[in-house]
């Protein structure tokens, strides 16, 4: 993601440029589109999803089954709760990755290169 901001924001990007409020506002639209496509596409209650990932990334510890299940505005009997509840638990891990410890990663190496 962060090859096509440049790309599409800043074809021939000046040499010592400052981009970052640019690329800041970009990654916030982009964070809330990726949150968006988890809520609707598992019809979670958007404030639990935040609380559920603000969790995550505080204790780093894989978001409970109950935690998941109890985000979800229909939640699944018995028998498909464990499929459904793994499979939403990682669309959040992938989310966090993705939108925060990946562009960290990113970052740092960057720096370092």
């Amino acid at each position: 993601m962060i090859e096509r901001f440049i790309t599409d924001h800043f074809p021939d990007p000046p040499k010592g440029g400052d981009i970052g409020e640019e690329f800041e506002t970009f990654w916030t639209a982009e964070k809330l589109e990726g949150a968006r496509q988890i809520i609707d596409s598992e019809d979670l209650e958007p404030v639990g999803l935040q609380d559920v990932i603000g969790t995550y990334q505080f204790n780093e510890k894989t978001p409970m089954r109950d935690g998941v299940i109890g985000i979800m505005n229909t939640r699944p009997g018995l028998k498909g709760r464990a499929t459904v509840s793994e499979t939403v638990t990682q669309k959040i891990k992938d989310y966090v990755h993705t939108f925060f410890d990946g562009v960290t990663d990113r970052f740092c190496r960057l720096d370092a290169g």
